[in-house]
């Protein structure tokens, strides 16, 4: 019987992850080691386990017991009995429990935005993960530097040629500004006042806010989804509404406000300025160029679906997460189908990675990898992909050959803290200030936001 080859995997706390036989033929039987491989024992489905006499071995809400285990399979066909190599399990911890946007700076950091647990983090190219605005848990609006300051949903990030990070404040409706330093400040909007105002910084308002990109001359894009429109901000916070019509939601293409959209999510700038969206309720791809014109480069009106193709013969399930390389070839997290799509500057779309309308997590090449739900990517300088895997709680990467890998994290160690000074014996008392924090995100106000998003969300076209 052929055998087919496992690789090690590694999940996310509270997470699922696959392991797959693939077209080995005959009975399957799944086993387990706690040993190094030194004994085996037969697993049977239960709790934790599924399909342990299928080709695809499921292990659902992976613990930390789980981590070093080894897996294999035993085929049994004609006769003849074959028995897979081993492959290893990887239980991380959670660094990320609700990854919503990705972005990469430079030299090759990826800083993401996470709307659960209300933080920006930095992951260096040693997967070192640390904290850089925001802290986890507590919810709030108030600008400040490090943990002093506080997110609400963040979603979309981007960062412009000086390093600074700009993040889509959605629940709060605002856009932040992520100095060097640390410290973050409020660029436009105001929290939680929405509305489709356009003016600068505090003058304007938004609704939703969520993928956000920048522009070489450094101008801001904002899909503010609930207003169906695309926003700009200048580098000196002054926003306009470069396409859309606030409150008027559809699929039009033409020039500026003539244009629709329908809860538009993702976006992505080429060298030539021209600004990629993902349509989401729509299920489209559109195009606006610098000049405001929209056209649909990929996807047809409502339809969803995961067939490949050229434009309007090409379909797509609630996409989301767009990102650019240098050859103008867009990439498209397909949330609803649990893949990525890539579509060249002709509109061709192809599938590069997952299998459509099957989610989980396993590392491999092209269809052999699995996603859950991914809604966000970033691009390197060598053309590596990166994947905010939302519903796994992972980041994944996707080289130049199409292999798929979990990245392997860990905390960057504690900077050396600074000496204290000797206090002065008779210190001269300092007025005290009362000093602002954030509270957590009203539940009604989240489950609003829900089934707001949940009432825009078509029903599937057969």
């Amino acid at each position: 019987a052929a055998s087919h080859p496992l690789a090690n995997s590694t999940v996310t706390a509270g997470h699922m992850v696959s392991f797959s036989a693939g077209n080995t033929p005959g009975a399957l039987q799944w086993q387990v080691s706690s040993n190094n491989g030194s004994s085996w024992s037969n697993l049977t489905n239960d709790s934790t386990y599924s399909g342990t006499t299928s080709p695809t071995l499921l292990i659902t809400n992976a613990s930390s017991s789980l981590s070093g285990l080894q897996y294999r399979y035993v085929a049994t066909s004609g006769g003849v009995v074959a028995t897979s190599n081993a492959a290893m399990l990887s239980v991380a911890q959670a660094f990320f429990p609700f990854p919503t946007s990705i972005a990469v700076d430079a030299s090759g950091n990826l800083y993401v935005s996470d709307s659960s647990s209300d933080v920006i983090q930095k992951i260096t190219g040693a997967g070192q993960v640390s904290l850089i605005a925001g802290q986890t848990g507590a919810a709030g609006s108030t600008d400040g530097t490090g943990v002093s300051a506080r997110f609400n949903m963040p979603a979309g990030i981007a960062i412009n040629s000086a390093g600074i990070i700009f993040v889509a404040d959605t629940a709060n409706a605002t856009i932040r500004r992520i100095g060097s330093d640390g410290a973050v400040t409020t660029f436009a909007g105001t929290a939680s006042i929405r509305g489709s105002a356009d003016g600068t910084g505090t003058a304007a308002t938004f609704s939703m806010p969520n993928g956000i990109a920048v522009d070489a001359a450094g101008n801001l894009y904002v899909a503010d989804s609930m207003n169906d429109t695309i926003r700009k901000i200048t580098a000196t916070g002054a926003v306009t509404t470069f396409a859309g019509t606030a409150g008027l939601s559809g699929s039009a293409n033409g020039n500026g406000a003539t244009a629709r959209f329908n809860l538009p999510t993702g976006l992505a700038i080429d060298g030539t300025g021209n600004v990629y969206v993902s349509d989401t309720t729509n299920n489209l791809i559109r195009k606006i160029t610098a000049t405001g014109d929209v056209t649909t480069l990929a996807g047809l009106d409502g339809v969803s679906g995961s067939q490949d193709g050229t434009g309007g013969t090409a379909f797509f399930n609630h996409p989301n997460g767009l990102t650019i390389d240098s050859a103008g070839n867009l990439y498209v997290a397909d949330t609803g189908n649990s893949v990525i799509r890539k579509i060249t500057p002709a509109g061709t779309v192809t599938t590069i990675a997952g299998l459509a309308g099957i989610a989980g997590l396993l590392d491999g090449g092209g269809s052999d990898a699995f996603f859950n739900q991914p809604q966000a990517l970033g691009i390197d300088a060598g053309g590596n992909l990166y994947v905010a895997d939302t519903g796994n709680a992972a980041l994944r990467k996707i080289n130049s050959t199409g292999t798929v890998t979990t990245l392997t994290l860990s905390a960057a160690p504690a900077p050396t803290p600074t000496p204290t000074p000797t206090p002065d014996p008779t210190p001269t008392p300092t007025p005290s200030s009362g000093g602002g924090g954030g509270g957590a995100f009203s539940d009604w106000f989240i489950g609003l936001l829900s089934l707001l998003c949940l009432a825009r969300w078509p029903k599937k076209k057969e």
